[in-house]
């Protein structure tokens, strides 16, 4: 690691003495509270029931490096602390924030338009999708910072992407779920924890601007933590996007079929099966959303999800927090949405019903927006989860009471200042 230090310190001393480099820096300042007011129930240090609470500051500090036209690197970190835990022997913060602090971002970046990749630890959602989040990308069930690598190739109507994925950063980052990245906290998994390594690659076809389809194939080594064995997962599947739009009104049409394939090593057991999705959102004037989707997840759909593109805020981590695993809500759920997206006002509204059952309304207002991307925004909202059917042991005993159907009712709040 000392080297990859000193190389990172040569290269920018070399591009300061050419006046090449260019400076962003990058990160957050914030706060997280959880309460939870029906069905957490969860006994305090008097011995007491009680409804789960508890409250965290998070930050990440970072730096870009611009090193010429197509070169950057870039390095930072990420921690959280929990101030306040109601639970007995801080039982909730002992699982939301096992650890506290860690090394989030430390890369070599090359964007040469067409050809782009990327190595160490980044954030994989902003390579694929940009800065802004809108780029489009088969890269469908990873999102967050995590350790490996990255490629992506555009050919204009065809694309491919493949990456390397050998840890993750446990900071709750999530895709379309306001607040999250703020809820929890751990440090990348290391090899001496018998972590897989994930790989994946894909294509990307357009068909002109509407039409767009991903087929792609993803393997991780070992499953650990889910079932006793080693077991390695294979999926493979595609997903199809289709936008119009008339007027001031979009639509976005995906799909997403995958079928996932678990291997017990060494007796050659396997289970499989088939996860698919199907989500339809209409935007008027780009600011206002509504929308519906259906899930079915099989059985054994072993479906490899670190950070899915879902739009629940239940069940992820037991608390507000969005985990990691392999599953959307095991069975059969659909739901119908709703909100708004613009640069002051984010709100999203969700019902969902069948396997899986949820409603939620959280949203933010951006109080201050400073030059560059400096801003400051609170949130707040409410998540109340149902019936959660799976066959996960491991997220069953984070969920708890969702499993007899009794609903789990909770309000969180957040501030985050970012830049």
């Amino acid at each position: 690691m000392k080297k990859v230090y000193v190389s990172l310190a040569l290269a920018s001393a070399m591009a300061v003495g050419a006046n090449a480099v260019e400076v962003n820096p990058f990160g957050h300042l914030g706060a997280f509270y959880h309460q939870g007011f029906g069905g957490l129930d969860i006994t305090n240090d008097k011995g007491k029931t009680v409804q789960a609470a508890y409250g965290n500051v998070s930050a990440r500090v970072g730096i870009d490096l611009g090193l010429g036209k197509n070169v950057s690197i870039g390095l930072g970190g990420w921690g959280a602390y929990p101030f306040y835990d109601i639970s007995q022997n801080d039982s909730i913060t002992k699982r939301a924030f096992p650890n506290y602090a860690d090394v989030s971002d430390a890369y070599f970046k090359y964007d040469g338009g067409r050809l782009s990749f990327v190595l160490g630890r980044f954030d994989i959602g902003q390579f694929f999708l940009g800065i802004d989040g809108k780029n489009y990308t088969g890269v469908d069930w990873i999102y967050g910072n995590v350790q490996g690598g990255a490629l992506n190739v555009d050919g204009g109507a065809i694309s491919l992407w493949a990456y390397w994925r050998n840890s993750q950063l446990g900071a709750g980052q999530a895709y379309n779920r306001m607040g999250y990245e703020l809820s929890s906290f751990d440090t990348y998994q290391h090899q001496k924890d018998k972590k897989g390594e994930l790989v994946s690659g894909g294509v990307d076809i357009k068909f002109g601007e509407m039409f767009k389809v991903s087929p792609f194939v993803s393997y991780l080594t070992d499953d650990n933590g889910y079932v006793a064995g080693t077991h390695d997962v294979l999926n493979a599947g595609a997903k199809a996007q289709l936008d119009l739009s008339s007027g001031s009104v979009q639509s976005k049409t995906t799909l997403r079929a995958v079928y996932g394939m678990d291997n017990l090593v060494g007796d050659g057991k396997s289970t499989n099966g088939m996860t698919f999705w199907i989500d339809e959102e209409l935007r008027f004037n780009e600011w206002l959303k509504l929308g519906a989707g259906y899930i079915s997840n099989g059985k054994n759909s072993h479906l490899l999800n670190f950070g899915d593109r879902a739009r629940f805020y239940g069940y992820r981590g037991g608390m507000s927090g969005a985990g990691v695993g392999r599953f959307l809500g095991y069975g059969d759920t659909w739901y119908v949405f709703g909100g708004v997206e613009s640069k002051r006002l984010a709100l999203d509204v969700l019902y969902s019903g069948g396997d899986y059952e949820e409603i939620s309304a959280v949203g933010s207002i951006v109080l201050w927006q400073g030059s560059d991307k400096m801003y400051f925004k609170v949130g707040a909202g409410y998540v109340g989860t149902g019936k959660v059917a799976t066959n996960d042991t491991t997220l069953g005993n984070l969920v708890g009471n969702a499993f007899n159907g009794k609903w789990q009712h909770s309000a969180l709040a957040f501030a985050k200042f970012g830049f």
